[in-house]
């Protein structure tokens, strides 16, 4: 059964762009509670079209040309079971830190 996870920190950093930029969205893939990064990791925005990466060696990604706006994300972590969540999308650059120690307990009140 898929997990799920509710409203990601999005944090609008201010760039010098016009009104009508597109956005960047940034995060790293993790685990506090066992000191672990996900590399390979796929990384999907459900927008129209999609928008897919993939996790780097330190477990980061980077999606580029999204609107602002609210999105469902899906994460496919090899071995784990597949993680849907959302993304508020600022201006500018948002940060989706993806904190697996923080999606696997729902009842903390540190939750996204």
């Amino acid at each position: 059964m898929p997990r799920h996870w509710f409203v990601v920190l999005g944090l609008g950093l201010a760039l010098a762009a016009p009104a009508q930029a597109e956005s960047v969205v940034y995060g790293r893939v993790f685990q506090t509670m066992e000191n672990t990064v996900f590399t390979d990791a796929k990384v999907t925005l459900l927008s129209n079209p999609p928008k897919q990466t993939s996790t780097d060696q330190y477990g980061q990604y980077w999606l580029r040309d999204v609107k602002p706006g609210a999105y469902l994300v899906r994460l496919q972590i090899p071995g784990r079971p597949l993680i849907t969540g959302r993304v508020v999308v600022g201006k500018g650059t948002t940060v989706a830190n993806l904190d697996l120690s923080k999606i696997g307990h729902p009842d903390h009140d540190e939750e996204y």
